[in-house]
């Protein structure tokens, strides 16, 4: 039967595109952002005034004013007015994604054990780096199946002892790295009165609203209320309050409904513009296949475990129900998975690292459509012996069926 790999639309249905898009002020907040890479605009450096980034950009200025102030939020440039008035570049720049990570992280309140959990995570995948450096992917195996042995979490206990302790991290995980060690150190730190985006109503309202989306996150609530409930609960006008859920929409924290379901809720994934950003950062770098493929494959196997540790029952089954509708011709079913167990696993910078790097992989294949010849009869019965080893909590004998799978896929795509 025919498999079918559309890199394109695989690249769009892991930045769940098709399900939101991305705000005009939002792309040409990005494309200002490229400019000021491309330009080399020091920090001090004014990139022009309005007027000439209006023409240069060919926007509006309601639209260019919008994404100043995202600019602005995300501590990249800051538009001043009088004679040496302009848009001025910031000491963060485009290429900084630890501090867009740290911001976002925060934003979604991750918790210290999460932050451990994703630290530990990045420590395997080190020693894993390790072993395959010195050909002993074998060795790694072994390790992995030890630790989930008792049916539980790998990232629930140490790693034991030796050589690996201090592997070097991967390129691609560094921004996390950074960021997750900085996230840590100011759980113990209270918040600096001072913060940029503290002063004045925006960002006091844009603080109460990410505070109340922590909060709701924790108690499984969606749903703040209606544009004009919340401007009353704050104490603040409709404009100050658009104002501030622009800049969380930017960070992917909140999304506006309109229509019978309207109001504003708690974004339910990560958003394209942040996965985005984090892909254009390891296009600048340019990543090379092995740089982040070993990284994604055991990051998927990683994840795999946690999921079979910590998802209820039902789960498996609407896992098993998804194995039996799984159309290999269509690309989009290769990404449902990730979907159905990032909330399992809870944990937002593991799944936001996964799909940055899926993102990034599908970019950098380009415009190709792999189409291959194979048995998936024999997949879909690996897929579904899988799916019960991870039920009864054989987290080893999972392993080994996932690591068949995903090798039997490699070879049909021909190594890629």
């Amino acid at each position: 039967m025919e498999i079918r790999f559309d890199w394109p639309k695989i690249y769009d249905s892991v930045l769940f595109e098709t399900m939101k898009r991305e705000k005009f002020a939002q792309v040409v907040a990005r494309d200002i952002e490229q400019a000021i890479e491309e330009d080399g605009t020091p920090a001090g450096g004014s990139l022009g005034t309005s007027p000439e980034l209006c023409e240069r950009f060919g926007v509006g200025k309601e639209t260019l004013l919008e994404a100043t102030r995202l600019l602005a939020d995300r501590g990249v440039a800051n538009m001043r007015r009088g004679a040496h008035g302009g848009l001025i570049v910031l000491g963060q720049r485009a290429s900084d994604p630890a501090a867009l990570l740290e911001r976002y992280l925060s934003g979604v309140g991750i918790s210290v054990d999460q932050i451990l959990e994703a630290q530990r995570a990045i420590a395997l995948v080190g020693v894993y780096g390790h072993h395959i450096r010195h050909g002993r992917a074998e060795d790694f195996n072994e390790l992995f199946r030890q630790l989930v042995s008792d049916g539980r979490s790998p990232l629930g206990k140490p790693l034991p002892p030796g050589p690996w302790t201090a592997a070097e991290v991967f390129p691609c995980l560094k921004p996390f790295h950074t960021a997750l060690d900085a996230l840590l150190a100011s759980k113990n730190m209270s918040k600096s009165d001072d913060h940029a985006r503290c002063q004045g109503l925006v960002g006091l309202s844009a603080d109460y609203l990410t505070g109340e989306v922590v909060r709701l996150r924790r108690i499984g609530v969606e749903k703040l209320g209606t544009e004009l409930q919340i401007a009353e609960r704050i104490g603040v006008s409709r404009q100050v309050l658009r104002q501030a859920m622009r800049l969380l929409e930017d960070q992917g924290l909140l999304a506006c409904r309109r229509g019978r379901s309207n109001g504003i809720v708690t974004a339910a994934a990560h958003p394209a513009n942040i996965v985005r950003s984090l892909s254009d950062f390891f296009a600048s770098r340019k990543l090379v296949e092995s740089d982040f493929r070993h990284v994604l494959s055991v990051l998927d196997r990683i994840n795999r475990s946690l999921f079979a540790a910590k998802a209820e029952d039902s789960r498996f089954g609407t896992l098993q129900r998804m194995i039996e509708q799984k159309d290999w011709r269509k690309p989009a079913t290769h990404i449902r998975r990730m979907h159905l167990e990032w909330p399992v696993l809870n944990n937002p910078a593991l799944s936001l690292l996964e799909q940055s790097l899926s993102a990034y992989r599908a970019r950098r294949a380009g415009p190709r459509v792999f189409v291959a010849i194979g048995d998936t009869d024999l997949l879909r019965r690996r897929m579904f012996e899988h799916v019960d080893l991870m039920r009864s909590r054989d987290l080893g004998g999972a392993d080994r069926r996932y690591m068949e799978i995903h090798s039997q896929i490699t070879v049909l795509l021909g190594g890629n």
